[in-house]
């Protein structure tokens, strides 16, 4: 947002009261307010009869308003006017309140503080009163306004003298040092972080080295002269070149294994790393499993054979050596097969039970299959010797005969084939 001053500008309002002006439109050989900007500010004069407000708006395009932000004069003693019902001039001003010009003598008036100003060729600025701050050493001053004690000597006369009094937490006395290679006389240096002593003389063993020099270095590598406790005075493992064992701990018993295959009698293993043991593979899982095999027992595999299933799933072969059918595999049988057969009273058989049941009804029921699984069948051995009546659910197909027969009291056999969808049932009729 910026403050525009534009000639010539007036429009009319009807707006009433204190506040924001709806201006009506330009004055005739007058611009509009649209000159200003939107959201700019502008000096503003409002007029009607006795009534004037000069000050400081904000021009809005949308609406076409002018806001009076901040009065400078008006006729109501300084303060917004709350003009009357009737016609008002609107238009930019150059307020007294906000001019430059120069007085009866032509100087200029006093500016205030200035947003900006360029003083390039401006004169007679008095530094004591007309500045303010501190210049700083990059525009050719000093950046500080007081000196310590003794450094205005020093810079009149900079001397090594001169410079000690100027300075504070000196060491030493003496000339400044400023060559790369001084000579001190008789100087202290603490604890240097690093040095070459290769040219040092008269170093005083007792007092002036730290430690114990090692035999690599022409020492002893001790500090004791006494070697009788060779848990305390000695460190290292002796290695079984110089007639060591060359290890610290051991377990088990009997010989130590060195070679790279070496026999081990009844070993615990614990968690090996190894992929293979006696040539056979060994795949790690992600986590860990277990393989366990009866005491005194043995798993042979003359064959790649992989068994897959689902968690806690049993597999029990029979008790006698046997040969496993295939589901996939045309298989010949050379012993009996046959189902047990599943006692269901209610009428409703689970074919994932078994393929043959017997049924005594008590009551009426409907002659049910579930769990239909396509290509199963068998038999129902029905004993309705109560002449209970029988009917069929959706799913199970007789005809049109069976269920008047098969209600009748007497002993059916029944016989049903499935497709998967339906199951197909007939029977023979009453049994003797």
């Amino acid at each position: 947002m910026a403050l525009i001053v534009k000639d010539r500008v007036q429009e009319t309002s009807t707006t009433t009261g204190t506040g924001t002006l709806t201006l009506a439109g330009a004055v005739t050989g007058f611009q509009s307010f649209s000159v200003i900007g939107n959201a700019n500010t502008t000096y503003y004069a409002i007029v009607m009869d006795n009534s004037f407000e000069i000050g400081i708006g904000t021009y809005t395009s949308s609406g076409t308003t002018l806001s009076r932000d901040t009065v400078l004069e008006s006729s109501n003693a300084g303060s917004l006017v709350n003009f009357s019902a009737g016609t008002k001039n609107v238009f930019c001003t150059y307020p007294a309140e906000r001019g430059i010009y120069a007085d009866a003598s032509g100087n200029a008036i006093a500016l205030g503080t200035p947003a900006s100003a360029t003083l390039t060729n401006a004169t007679g600025l008095p530094l004591t009163t007309g500045v303010t701050g501190t210049l700083p050493v990059a525009n050719g001053g000093t950046g500080i306004t007081s000196l310590g004690t003794g450094v205005a000597t020093f810079l009149g006369t900079p001397s090594s003298a001169n410079l000690i009094s100027a300075v504070t937490d000196e060491t030493g006395t003496g000339s400044l040092v400023f060559a790369t290679s001084p000579t001190l006389v008789t100087p202290i240096l603490g604890t240097p972080t690093s040095g070459t002593a290769t040219n040092l003389t008269g170093l005083p063993l007792t007092t002036g080295v730290t430690g114990t020099l090692p035999i690599a270095n022409g020492g002893t590598g001790t500090t004791s002269t006494t070697f009788t406790n060779l848990t305390t005075n000695v460190t290292g493992t002796l290695p079984v070149a110089n007639g060591g064992t060359g290890v610290t701990s051991s377990t088990g018993t009997t010989a130590v294994v060195l070679s790279t295959s070496p026999t081990l009698v009844t070993p615990v293993l614990g968690v090996a790393t190894a992929t293979s043991v006696n040539k056979v593979a060994l795949t790690a899982p992600a986590t860990g499993s277990t393989l366990t095999i009866a005491d005194g027992k043995t798993l042979t595999a003359s064959n790649s054979l992989t068994l897959a299933g689902t968690d806690a799933t049993t597999m029990t072969f029979p008790a006698t050596s046997a040969t496993v059918a295939g589901l996939s595999i045309l298989e010949t049988f050379t012993a009996s097969q046959r189902g047990t057969v599943t006692t269901d009273n209610d009428g409703s058989f689970d074919m994932n039970v078994t393929n043959n049941f017997k049924c005594t009804p008590t009551a009426t029921f409907a002659l049910t299959f579930t769990n239909i699984t396509a290509g199963q069948s068998g038999y129902v051995l029905l004993v309705n010797t109560g002449g209970y009546t029988v009917t069929a659910a959706a799913t199970t197909k007789v005809n049109t005969t069976f269920l008047t027969t098969v209600s009748a009291a007497g002993t059916y056999l029944l016989s049903y084939f499935t497709d998967g969808t339906n199951v197909y049932v007939t029977t023979g009729g009453i049994m003797a």
